[in-house]
């Protein structure tokens, strides 16, 4: 009487892990040959950051890095988001436990200028992030189920980051920044590709953008951070093999990308129109996001005169 149970028991789990599977293979973009862009090396200790200059990561839910920052003493787990526009946003998971002061109602727009949503202006007392401390911030406060599937603290952008050099390491767990320039003679080394960065756009003045082949085509590359997964605009897929797995489309084909001298290929990408408002030459091709960017090692370099993304290798 027991044998019946635990085959359906066998049974529903094997079920389960398929579908799990399933659905992780389809919602992240896969990289070819993940583990042999990841570098060998400690790419923080090879550029000699200070101890004071690195501070942990975690990896949300989602797989996007947050890090600590404190609202007037407490913690609070924020996405470091490359994507965002500026500034800070919390959102209404953490509201109850905050104080602030109402500035003005706001509305919220997706890249192509339609609209997302509604929420608040806020002043915040105090806010510590990597030890800087800032007085009287203001911040952004909105629904978090505008944003994203899963509960999050909020996200901080590269705002915070301005006049920096810093170092991403997604299996490390680890962000180092440094207000001194990446060194030149490391820039010509054969442990790193490097990348130019365009000038940002002025909705989106932090954000990075570079240019690169996609699917053998001049496409301009927009790196997200804050987004959990990767997408390519449907127009560079035409004639490939597109599913409709749950409510995305996702490309089973693979694309090649070429970008610096790094040739990469990549499959099982989410497929978008992806309409960013830019005057690029080319068109914004592909989103790159955590699914991919945890394969690498990355530094960004935003001190005076600076405007560069190093791939470590």
């Amino acid at each position: 009487m027991n044998i019946r149970p635990r085959r359906m028991k066998k049974s529903l789990l094997l079920w389960a892990g398929l579908l799990f599977l399933s659905g992780r293979a389809a919602g992240q973009a896969i990289l070819k040959d993940d583990g042999r862009f990841y570098p060998k090396t400690d790419a923080v200790q090879w550029l000699a950051y200070r101890p004071g200059e690195i501070y942990p990561i975690k990896l949300g839910r989602t797989g996007c890095p947050e890090i600590e920052v404190k609202i007037d003493g407490q913690p609070f787990r924020l996405t470091f988001d490359f994507g965002s526009s500026g500034g800070m946003m919390v959102t209404t998971a953490i509201e109850s436990r905050i104080k602030y002061e109402l500035v003005r109602d706001l509305t919220t727009s997706n890249p192509d200028g339609s609209p997302r949503g509604r929420g608040k202006e806020i002043l915040l007392g105090r806010v510590d992030v990597l030890g800087k401390t800032f007085e009287r911030v203001k911040s952004d406060l909105y629904d978090w189920k505008i944003y994203s599937s899963l509960p999050f603290d909020g996200l901080i952008s590269l705002e915070f980051f301005e006049n920096t050099r810093f170092t991403l390491d997604y299996q490390g767990k680890k962000l180092a920044i440094s207000d001194q320039p990446f060194p030149e003679a490391l820039m010509k080394s054969d442990e790193v590709f490097v990348v130019p960065l365009l000038p940002s756009p002025q909705w989106n003045r932090y954000g990075l953008y570079f240019a690169a082949s996609v699917a053998g085509r001049d496409a301009v590359i927009y790196v997200d951070s804050g987004s959990s997964r990767s997408f390519i605009d449907r127009s560079l897929v035409e004639g490939k093999s597109v599913s409709k797995v749950g409510n995305n489309d996702v490309c089973l084909a693979t694309i090649p990308l070429a970008v610096g001298g790094l040739n990469l290929e990549i499959s099982r990408i989410r497929v978008s129109d992806i309409r960013r408002n830019t005057n690029y030459q080319h068109p914004v091709g592909m989103v790159i996001g955590s699914d991919l960017l945890k394969n690498f090692v990355i530094s960004v370099d935003r001190t005076p005169g600076r405007n560069t993304l190093i791939i470590h290798r």
